[in-house]
């Protein structure tokens, strides 16, 4: 028979010592914001699809932008992965789409914002804390002189560039990701936009990543729309996207899920224009490995239609995350997309369409997509 053991007080807090409580990191360094002067017309994002070629991939780095407007708009996009796409082990070629839009009209200004947001995570494992890599900016914003009382105010995406070089050369694979531009608080001359930005890693199976300590920069660009005569609504929709086993087959064979979204329209709209005000892609966790390799990524605003009979506005949000290749694994993903409405009594110049860069980087200067220059590595830390 076994005799319960015991240890003295002085062992107990000698076993205790051994082993201290882990530190939280230190913060991260401070956000940084820039704000320009306020256009007549500007691009903005209605989505984006993002597909590898051959095979899922560590996030390295992911940037869409639909920015600008006259002679300084401009299309951009690139996606990078681990050393199986970068030629170290294996090479892979990113299909990227961009879907925009461009409008100008009589009584709406954009105001163009640019928050660079350092982020700072810790991934679960034995005795260590858990820190969210989830940040929230307020930005203040000064009104054109003049604007009404009552204006419109909006937040439309124009950009994002996620980076993992601040930390991890090669990348890391995600457990989550979001951007979501709060509504717009109207303070007099003022107007504050919380800018809120997530970039979560999570283990695999198969890879030590060293995700104890880990960073991402997170660039968002945006534009506060100023109407005049004009009214606007917010439109939510998720769906959760679930397989029991992604296929082999390449995902661009399964469309994305597209979940429906609707708002009534307010009486004399003339023109309703939609923009992306934020989405959130998020796995379930399953115990310490909640990461996934990524091989598709979809976020984006489809088919707009307006029912003058039944005086609504109805679209699509197109939601994908797809991990297929020859080891995926169970796949569920909690998706969410954002949009904001303007609706319009004296309806103005609107403008849609897509871009692909040639193998998956480059930047394009609207309307001709020509080849142009763009600011040299916007996403990196």
């Amino acid at each position: 028979m076994m005799l319960p053991l015991s240890l003295s007080p002085a062992l107990l807090l000698a076993t205790a010592a051994a082993r201290p409580p882990a530190r939280p990191p230190a913060p991260p360094p401070p956000a940084s914001v820039e704000i320009g002067t306020p256009m007549g017309e500007t691009l903005f994002l209605e989505g984006f699809d993002m597909v590898w070629d051959r095979r899922p991939h560590r996030l390295r780095r992911l940037g869409v932008a639909a920015t600008g407007g006259g002679d300084e708009a401009r299309l951009r996009a690139t996606a990078q992965g681990g050393t199986w796409a970068t030629g170290v082990k294996a090479s892979d070629v990113p299909r990227l789409r961009i879907d925009y839009g461009q409008l100008s009209a009589d009584g709406v200004q954009f105001i163009p914002v640019r928050v660079r947001i350092p982020l700072q995570g810790r991934a679960k494992g034995p005795d260590r804390v858990d820190v969210v890599p989830e940040r929230t900016v307020p930005v203040e914003i000064t009104l054109p002189p003049g604007t009404a009382t009552d204006a419109t105010l909006l937040p439309w995406l124009t950009g994002l560039d996620v980076s993992t070089l601040p930390s991890h050369e090669v990348g890391y694979t995600p457990h989550a990701l979001g951007i979501s531009l709060g509504a717009p608080q109207r303070d007099g001359d003022l107007a504050v936009v919380h800018v809120q930005g997530r970039v979560e890693a999570a283990p695999v199976p198969d890879r030590n990543q060293q995700l104890q300590d880990y960073r991402a920069t997170l660039l968002v660009e945006l534009v506060l729309v100023v109407a005049e005569e004009a009214s606007g609504e917010r439109v939510h929709a998720h769906k959760t996207l679930q397989r029991s086993v992604e296929p082999i087959a390449s995902p661009r064979r399964g469309a994305p899920f597209r979940v429906p979204m609707r708002a009534a329209l307010p009486p004399d709209t003339r023109q309703v224009v939609m923009g992306l005000s934020g989405f959130s892609i998020e796995f379930d966790r399953e115990g310490p490995t909640a990461g996934r390799y990524v091989r598709a990524l979809t976020v984006g605003l489809r088919d707009p239609r307006v029912d003058p009979t039944r005086q609504t506005w109805s679209a699509d949000a197109d939601l994908r995350m797809s991990n297929a290749g020859e080891l995926s694994r169970a796949i569920r993903v909690h998706g969410e997309v954002d949009a904001s409405l303007l609706f319009l009594t004296h309806p103005g110049a609107l403008g849609r369409g897509s871009w692909s860069p040639e193998g998956g980087t480059g930047c394009a200067a609207w309307p001709d997509l020509g080849a142009a220059d763009c600011p040299a590595d916007p996403g990196a830390p």
